[in-house]
Order: C-alpha cells, then sequence, then structure tokens
C-alpha cells in the first residue's frame, strides 16, 4: 500500500510494478499533513517559490472549500497491490 503526492513523478514511479502504478486512485484531500504540503519543498526543505505563487494565485480565486482543496498541485494518490507483484517486478524471491 502506499499513499503520496510522489506517485506523479516520473522519477518516483520508476521504482513501482506498473500494476502497483494502475490501482492509483486520488484520495480525498487532508491538508493537515506534510504528504500534501510536501511538494512544496525542495530537497533542502525549501519553499519552491514558483509552485508555492501558482498555489497563492490559485487560492486567491478558490471561492468553495473543494476549489480550495484542488489548487494543490498533485493530489495525494493511494495504491494497493499484493506483495507478489513487487517480487516479480523486483526479480526476487519471497
Amino acid at each position: 500500500m502506499g499513499g503520496s503526492w510522489l506517485y506523479h513523478l516520473e522519477a518516483y514511479r520508476r521504482l513501482f510494478p506498473p500494476g502497483f502504478l494502475a490501482s492509483a486512485q486520488a484520495e480525498e484531500p487532508d491538508a493537515r499533513f506534510l504528504a500534501l504540503w510536501g511538494q512544496f519543498l525542495d530537497h533542502q526543505g525549501q519553499v519552491k517559490p514558483d509552485m508555492a505563487q501558482r498555489f497563492e494565485r490559485a487560492v486567491d480565486r478558490a471561492g468553495s472549500l473543494a476549489e480550495l482543496m484542488a489548487c494543490f498541485p498533485y493530489p495525494v494518490l493511494r495504491l494497493e497491490r499484493p506483495l507478489e507483484e513487487f517480487y516479480a517486478f523486483f526479480g526476487t524471491q519471497r
């Protein structure tokens, strides 16, 4: 099982079996957790200015809670597949 906005990034997606990625379902956003806010930070924990500005502009235009939650560039995705699929993908045995 997994849950992250990182599943939108090709470099991250390459780490997982295709069937696992195909199981992705957008999750109802929960703005309290880093799983959503981490997309605004770079590898040093600093805010990415361009993403923050786009987010702020979108928030200014939002007129409802649903529109506010849609301002995040990448929604959190939930994925789930059997562990055997990972063993096959990585060519390992249990």
